[in-house]
């Protein structure tokens, strides 16, 4: 379901109802109908917004291109009847059935109707009210385009063991389809551990034919190889008009080391959505251990909204350039212009990689929620997404290799020490103004088909597609901040003393206090047990679900402390080891007699209290510590 709006018809927002007079890219311009003037909003704002708007079926005619006409004409049967119930007149036919004439009771229509077709009465009313939702495709049986239709037990552990076996075969002997069936059972078993899902022999049949893509396993093994050879076409024959009809996803490393979230050194994974239209990215995110299906969650989650609503974006960017000035972060005023004019793409259909990240159950219903439909590629063959491998090799050339840590290809960039490295919460917002600022808005020749000649950058091409979309009536709308959170990857924690424990953080807010008493908060979880959703990329702040559905903005405990004195805790650390060298150097020489020497203070990491003296040291920890002087005296008695 896609929230909408309908151009044509006078929208109702928070301080009264609007004409809308114009829409470009994801500006639009209304007229207010009782006081006469006319603002500018971009559909975020009009999202968070607009009252009673009502989410809806986009149809969508692309489905009926790949339906067979055995499917067309079940379709089209349907059509027929419920617009014969809901009008009494069988299209094609000039006389009116007094069986259905609108006068009578619509429950005695549905259930002659439904004895006619043979069918129950709830199949009659949900044909109505999909009809009633999309007249053009509402009535196409979802099934006909559901994964877990005849795919259901298709696992991505039994994914990942097809792969393996298919993945060389056309480089191997041909052998019975049965003998390739047992081989990827003992691979099962290999990579698991465990003996192999009981199916039945027709399924593993199906199963294999579904995992081979275009390799003629009955071939021969010089016509596979050829084969094999061969570059893919494509996996879509049709080429897309707008932008956001096909997407296409995946996960590479990024070649730049840095500081993971737990302090150690490791490389971060990028899963990037591409958009193919205009060869856009119209959303990435990062994780620190690989790529989980709650990353691809969020990723999908970040295609539907605006920058601008997700909550910690700009506050992140302020603490990061107040920590780093000089790390070269586009300044605030210039990062909100990036996201307040970045095109709105809502995504139709994507195309993905057969990973376990992908194929979870996480994925595949977060999708289907927002009305996106999936299309896995073909195991083992890249080709079939261009245009995001075509990124991922463009990423680490133009991005990675400019940045202290890149681990390239050559040996010579490797082993670079700790203290070199980037914190992976500013390589994630370098690389967001590198795609955003850069990537997305280089002009290159042959995005537009007009004119290929001629150099368009991906958001010339968004908008431009977009200014032609705007006349058509439906318009998709992006989630609202609140609605983007719920979107988000959630997981459940013990609500304790301290708040909640996730990710070496304790996170916490005065709203918690009243559940701590609550013996069960959500229904279906532990005693003390509470669900929050996660920001992947934003690590400061959790939204906890409290008892009525609400959400609870949560931060880390002391985070206030360290935007108001960012160096406090190294501060704090350096003054202790000096205290503890006075203390240690001045206690040896009383005790064994030797001179007391002065001491001077050591160097902190460089920072702008690099060079205090002792005497400011001192004010610093009584600062902290009221009531001490926090350096040692060595007249007094040690003991």
């Amino acid at each position: 379901m896609r929230p909408t709006f309908n151009i044509e018809d006078d929208i109702e927002l928070d301080d009264g109802f609007y004409r809308v007079l114009q829409r470009s890219s994801s500006l639009v311009k209304l007229l207010h109908l009782k006081l006469k003037h006319v603002i500018t909003i971009s559909l975020a704002e009009l999202r968070l917004r607009a009252v009673n708007l009502a989410a809806r079926i986009v149809s969508r005619p692309d489905k009926l291109d790949v339906m067979t006409d055995l499917e067309k004409i079940q379709v089209s049967e349907r059509t027929r009847h419920i617009v014969e119930l809901l009008t009494g007149v069988f299209p094609g036919k000039a006389k009116r059935n007094p069986a259905y004439d609108p006068a009578t009771n619509l429950a005695d229509r549905v259930t002659r109707k439904a004895a006619e077709l043979h069918v129950c009465e709830r199949t009659i009313w949900r044909w109505k009210r999909q009809f009633e939702e999309d007249p053009e495709t509402g009535l196409v049986d979802r099934r006909w385009f559901r994964r877990g239709h005849a795919y259901a037990k298709l696992t991505p552990a039994l994914s990942k063991a097809f792969a393996a076996v298919l993945v060389d075969y056309p480089e191997e002997p041909t052998v019975p389809l049965a003998q390739l069936i047992e081989q990827t059972k003992a691979k099962y078993v290999e990579l698991h551990h465990q003996l192999a899902p009981k199916l039945a022999p027709a399924t593993w049949y199906k199963y294999l034919n579904f995992m081979r893509g275009r390799t003629n396993l009955k071939a021969s093994a010089k016509a596979r190889r050829s084969e094999a050879r061969r570059p893919t076409r494509p996996m879509l024959t049709r080429v897309p008009t707008r932008p956001g009809e096909l997407v296409e996803l995946d996960a590479t490393r990024l070649d730049v080391e840095c500081i993971l979230p737990s302090g150690r050194a490791g490389f971060l994974t990028v899963s990037t959505a591409i958009d193919v239209c205009s060869s856009g990215v119209l959303a990435f995110t990062v994780g620190a251990f690989g790529t989980r299906g709650t990353d691809q969650v969020a990723l999908i989650a970040q295609m539907v909204t605006m920058p601008e609503s997700r909550h910690g974006l700009l506050e992140a960017r302020r603490r990061l350039m107040q920590d780093h000035p000089d790390a070269g972060l586009l300044p605030p005023d210039e990062f909100e212009r990036l996201i307040l004019h970045k095109p709105f793409v809502y995504p139709s259909q994507m195309t993905m990689d057969n990973g376990s990240d992908f194929q979870s159950n996480t994925v595949y219903n977060a999708s289907r929620a927002r009305g996106i439909s999936i299309v896995f590629a073909s195991p083992g063959q890249p080709t079939t997404k261009p245009h995001v491998e075509r990124f991922n090799g463009e990423m680490n050339r133009s991005f990675a290799a400019t940045h202290a840590g890149y681990a390239g290809d050559s040996a010579v960039n490797k082993g670079r020490r700790k203290h070199d490295l980037l914190p992976w919460d500013l390589l994630l917002h370098l690389l967001f103004d590198w795609i955003y600022g850069t990537y997305n808005a280089t002009p290159s020749k042959g995005l537009h088909p007009l004119q290929p000649g001629r150099k368009f950058s991906p958001y010339e091409v968004m908008e431009q597609a977009e200014d032609i979309a705007s006349s058509i009536v439906e318009t998709a709308l992006p989630l609202t901040p609140d609605e983007f959170v719920r979107s988000l990857p959630s997981d459940t924690r013990i609500l304790s003393d301290a708040g909640i424990r996730f990710a070496n953080h304790d996170y916490w807010n005065d709203d918690l206090n009243p559940l701590r008493t609550v013996q069960t908060i959500t229904q279906g979880l532990s005693e003390g047990e509470i669900r929050f959703h996660f920001d992947p990329d934003v690590r400061d702040r959790i939204w906890a679900i409290g008892a009525a559905g609400e959400l609870i903005e949560c931060r880390i405990r002391g985070i206030e402390l360290y935007e108001a004195l960012p160096h406090s805790t190294e501060r704090a650390a350096a003054a202790r080891r000096a205290q503890d060298k006075v203390i240690t150097s001045t206690i040896t020489n009383l005790v064994t007699g030797g001179p007391v020497r002065p001491w001077v203070a050591p160097k902190v990491s460089p920072d702008i209290y690099e060079d205090a003296t002792i005497g400011e040291l001192e004010i610093e920890l009584a600062a902290m510590n009221p009531g001490e002087t926090g350096l040692f005296d060595p007249d007094e008695d040690p003991l």
